[in-house]
C-alpha cells in the first residue's frame, strides 16, 4: 500500500513536468533502382542542407520503400552526435530495389504519421518517381484503378490530420532520357515511358501543388517549411518551445559557423518590433565547421500578455566586424507567477511543485516513523573499566546485530533489530528479519528467540545447516556454520549492538580515565 502510494505520487510529479516539443519530420525515400540517377543529389540534400535546418528538440524519421516499406531510423536532434546518426544512416543506403510498392508505402507513411503524439507539428516529405510497380507476390498488384483507389484513400487520411506535406516527384522511365540529354545524367530505371505516375492525383486529393525535381530548385519550397536562417558566414537554429517562462527567461541558438575560420559574433540585440528585449550582450568565438549553444536572456516589456505567444524577433549582431540580422520566432507560454526550468524546454509553475514536494515529504516521514527501527527507549548504562555504572537504568529488551561472513555490514539497520522477552525473528532470505544475500539462501531457514535472559538459535530447514545437531543456546558471539544449496559455505554471528555514537564515547571515556 505505500509503495503504491509513493508510486502515484511519484507519477503526478513526472506528469507535472515533463511533455512533448519539438517537431516531426518525416521524409519517405523510394529507394528503388530507377531513383539512382538522382540519389546523390537526395543525399546530398538530406545531409547538407536539410539537416542543417531541423531544430534542436525535433525528431527526424528516415523511411524508405522499394518492394516495402521499412523504418530506416527516429532521432530526436539533441546535438551533433544525433546529426551524425542521421547522416551515417542516410550514407548507408543505395538505390536497388527492384520493384516500388507506392501503395503500401503511402499506407505505410499514413499510419506511422498517425502513431505519432498528436500535439506535435509534422512536417511530411514524399520523394519518389511515382510509379507504382509492386512485386508479385505484393497484394496490391491491381488494375489502375483500383490502385489509384487506394492511394487516394491513404491521401484522404493524411489531409485530415492536417499536417504540411511536401511530394518531390523525380522523372520517371519516360522523363530520364531527357534528364539525360539536357543535365548529363545517365543510368535508367525500371518500367517503360508508359509506367504512369499516381503522384498528381495524389497531390491533387492533399491540395497541395506536386514540386517537380530540379537540381538548381527542387527543394527551395520545402526549405520554407524547415527553416534554420542563415546570414554572412552563419547558420542560426532557434530554439523549440520553450514551456512555460517567467520574464526574464533564457532562449537558447545553435549557432553554425559556415567558413574554415574561427567566426567572432556579438549578438547585441533581439528585437520585438522595435523593442529590444535582449538583457545583455552576448558573445561568442564558434571554430570553423562547429555548432555552438548560445543562451541569450531575454527580458520581456512590462504588461506583456500571459499565455502561448509566438514572438516573431530579429536577431542583430555583430560578425567578425560586420552587422548583419536574421529573423525567426520564439515559441513559448508567458506566465507571472514563480516557475521553475529544468533545462530548455520544461517548466513547470512553482507553487504547485512546492505542493507536491509538501505532500511527497510528508508521505516520507509517515513511512520513515513506521518502517524505522524502534531502538529501547532505555539502555544500560555505560560500564566503568572497574565494573561501575555511570548511570543505570531499567532493561527492557536487546538490539541484536547478526553478521555474515564476507558479507557487506554496511546496509543501514536491515540486520539490527530490537527484541523482547519472548520474541522470535527469522533468519534467512528473502523477507526474512535477519538478512542473507551473499548467497541465494531461502526465506526462513532458521530463527533466533530471547526468553529474557539469554538467546537460542534453532535450524528450522536443517539440511542448511549439516554440523548442527541441536538448537545453539547462548548464542551471541559464537560461529554457526551454514551451507547454502549450491554449497556455498556461510558463518553466522550474532551479536549485541553498539552504535558508532556509544563506541566512540567508550573510548573517550577510556581516554579519559588514562589520563587520570
Amino acid at each position: 500500500m505505500r509503495r503504491s502510494f509513493l508510486l502515484i505520487l511519484t507519477f503526478l510529479f513526472l506528469s507535472s513536468v515533463l511533455w512533448c516539443s519539438g517537431r516531426d519530420i518525416i521524409a519517405m525515400v523510394d529507394i528503388s533502382a530507377s531513383m539512382a540517377p538522382f540519389f546523390e543529389d537526395l543525399r546530398s540534400y538530406f545531409v547538407h542542407d536539410l539537416l542543417k535546418r531541423i531544430r534542436i528538440g525535433d525528431t527526424f524519421h528516415f523511411l524508405s520503400f522499394s518492394s516495402s516499406p521499412e523504418a530506416e531510423i527516429s532521432q530526436v536532434v539533441e546535438d551533433q552526435k544525433s546529426i551524425e546518426k542521421i547522416i551515417n544512416k542516410i550514407l548507408m543506403l543505395e538505390p536497388i530495389g527492384l520493384h516500388t510498392d507506392l501503395v503500401a508505402a503511402v499506407g505505410f507513411l499514413t499510419r506511422y504519421a498517425k502513431r505519432l503524439p498528436a500535439d506535435r507539428d509534422k512536417i511530411i516529405l514524399l520523394l519518389t518517381d511515382g510509379v507504382h510497380d509492386p512485386p508479385p507476390e505484393s497484394p496490391n498488384r491491381g488494375d489502375p484503378d483500383q490502385v489509384l483507389q487506394a492511394l487516394l484513400g491513404n491521401a484522404e487520411e493524411l489531409k485530415r490530420g492536417g499536417w504540411t506535406i511536401h511530394i518531390l516527384q523525380m522523372p520517371g522511365a519516360d522523363q530520364q532520357q531527357s534528364q539525360v540529354d539536357t543535365g548529363g545524367i545517365e543510368g535508367a530505371g525500371k518500367g517503360e515511358g508508359k509506367d504512369k505516375s499516381y503522384l498528381p492525383d495524389v497531390a491533387m486529393a492533399l491540395g497541395i501543388d506536386m514540386l517537380p525535381f530540379s537540381r538548381k530548385d527542387s527543394f527551395s519550397k520545402i526549405d520554407q517549411s524547415i527553416s534554420a536562417p542563415q546570414s554572412g558566414t552563419i547558420g542560426v537554429v532557434f530554439p523549440a518551445y520553450l514551456g512555460t517562462v517567467n520574464s526574464p527567461f533564457k532562449a537558447t541558438f545553435a549557432i553554425t559557423s559556415l567558413t574554415s575560420q574561427e567566426t567572432h559574433i556579438d549578438l547585441f540585440q533581439v528585437s520585438a518590433g522595435e523593442i529590444n528585449i535582449l538583457e545583455r550582450t552576448v558573445t561568442v568565438n564558434i571554430p570553423p565547421g562547429k555548432t555552438l549553444h548560445v543562451p541569450a536572456v531575454i527580458r520581456l516589456p512590462r504588461g506583456s500578455p500571459q499565455g502561448k505567444q509566438e514572438l516573431n524577433v530579429t536577431l542583430v549582431f555583430d560578425e567578425n566586424g560586420q552587422k548583419h540580422s536574421l529573423t525567426g520566432t520564439l515559441s513559448f507560454t508567458l506566465s507571472h507567477t514563480p516557475v521553475l526550468s529544468i533545462g530548455e524546454n520544461i517548466s513547470i509553475p512553482l507553487i504547485p511543485l512546492l505542493l507536491i514536494l509538501a505532500i511527497v515529504l510528508i508521505a516520507l516521514l509517515l513511512i520513515y516513523t513506521i518502517l524505522k527501527v524502534k531502538l529501547p527507549r532505555r539502555r544500560e548504562g555505560m560500564v566503568h573499566p572497574s565494573g561501575r555504572r555511570f548511570g543505570s537504568f531499567r532493561k527492557t529488551g536487546e538490539v541484536i546485530e547478526m553478521r555474515v561472513r564476507q558479507q557487506n555490514p554496511r546496509i543501514g539497520v536491515r540486520n539490527i533489530h530490537f527484541m523482547r522477552p519472548g520474541s522470535r525473528l527469522t533468519v534467512g532470505g528473502g523477507r526474512s528479519h535477519f538478512l542473507i544475500f551473499i548467497a541465494p539462501i531461502p526465506s526462513s531457514i532458521g530463527e533466533i528467540s530471547y526468553d529474557g535472559d539469554d538467546f537460542t538459535f534453532v535450524p528450522k530447514k536443517k539440511h542448511f545447516f549439516p554440523d548442527l545437531d541441536a538448537p545453539v543456546v547462548s548464542c551471541l558471539g559464537k560461529e554457526i556454520p551454514a551451507l547454502s544449496d549450491k554449497g556455498y559455505a556461510l558463518f553466522l554471528r550474532f551479536k549485541r549492538y553498539v552504535s558508532p555514537l556509544d563506541e566512540i564515547n567508550r573510548i573517550l571515556q577510556n581516554l579519559f580515565l588514562i589520563e587520570n
